[in-house]
């Protein structure tokens, strides 16, 4: 028979040095391990004026996947992820 292990587990949510941007960490490393956001990217057709294109096909997949992935459900805060660093290395 096995026997149980009893473990004693205590959560505090009284804030402190917390991000509700912690998913683009997890999601940074699955585009890292597998391609999350560059695999649907290079499987789209891109139709646009590539001389007037100034963002790649997966830096749009990445932005909107990552968007999502803090919670926003539209692009209109991509613009708010400037500078984070954690969104400038997704790729």
């Amino acid at each position: 028979m096995t026997e149980a292990i009893l473990l004693k587990l205590a959560a505090d949510f009284a804030g402190g040095n917390e991000s509700c941007d912690g998913g683009l960490l997890l999601l940074r490393q699955a585009e890292r391990k597998i391609g999350v956001c560059r695999r649907p990217a290079e499987a789209m057709t891109d139709y646009r004026d590539q001389s007037r294109v100034r963002h790649q096909m997966f830096e749009l997949v990445a932005a909107r996947a990552f968007a999502i992935g803090c919670g926003y459900t539209d692009g209109s805060d991509l613009k708010s992820f400037a500078g984070r660093s954690a969104v400038e290395d997704g790729g």
